[in-house]
């Protein structure tokens, strides 16, 4: 596996570092005739592995930072939509928590994802004819599936910055009534270069806001047929 290192700063190749953005793997299968990212999903067993993949002559920055096991089940990645029955796994930056330096305090499961300097800018770099497998188990994203306030309600990322507070609202989803489409969500930048520059974190925090929120979201709509998982369609 290839690493590339955008900054590199006290112990450079730490488990939580700041942009160190893998690369994807060369496509070696024959792509989709398209113009733009798509993906592709494949069930085994308890496990969906979704194939983003890049045909495309430019390259694409995967935002990756949620996508650690232990973040994965995490509520403030559960998104429900009660208007449109769209339950979300949002893999998207919460741009008000996401630093470029862990704190000196570490909080450990998924609370970290709502304290500044726990969790830090990092990507999957696709470059042109590229992909990445990203594996999912539905027993470890779901592991919370019985607790109570176990999701939140969808809300505007985008709205968001540096200093916003973010007022969550949270649901049971055991007390939802009816069918739910799954989709997980994914932010796709074209460029990463100022969001891997931590000077301009603290410097040029305008611009770096601005960038932090130029991402588009790839929506990955779920079929199951998953006895064990009865909110979903």
């Amino acid at each position: 596996m290839i690493i590339l290192l955008c900054y590199s700063g006290g112990t450079a190749f730490s488990q939580h570092n700041y942009c160190v953005n893998e690369v994807g793997k060369t496509i070696d299968f024959l792509p989709k005739q398209t113009d733009s990212i798509y993906t592709v999903y494949a069930s085994n067993g308890d496990t969906e592995i979704i194939k983003i993949i890049n045909p495309t002559d430019h390259t694409i920055y995967l935002f990756k930072s949620y996508f650690r096991e232990e973040l994965q089940s995490s509520r403030y990645i559960h998104e429900v939509d009660e208007k449109s029955k769209t339950y979300y796994i949002s893999f998207v930056p919460i741009v008000s928590y996401l630093a470029t330096r862990l704190s000196d305090n570490i909080i450990i499961g998924e609370n970290s994802i709502v304290h500044k300097g726990q969790v830090l800018y990092d990507f999957i770099k696709l470059e042109p004819n590229t992909y990445y497998d990203l594996m999912i188990n539905y027993n470890t994203l779901f592991r919370r599936s019985k607790s109570t306030q176990n999701a939140v309600k969808s809300y505007d990322n985008k709205s968001l910055n540096k200093y916003s507070g973010v007022n969550f609202k949270f649901l049971t989803t055991s007390k939802l009534n009816g069918k739910y489409h799954l989709v997980f969500e994914f932010a796709l930048y074209d460029n990463v270069d100022v969001l891997c520059k931590e000077l301009d974190y603290y410097l040029n925090e305008f611009e770096f806001d601005k960038n932090a929120k130029s991402y588009s979201v790839l929506a990955v709509p779920i079929k199951l047929n998953n006895p064990g998982l009865p909110l979903f369609e």
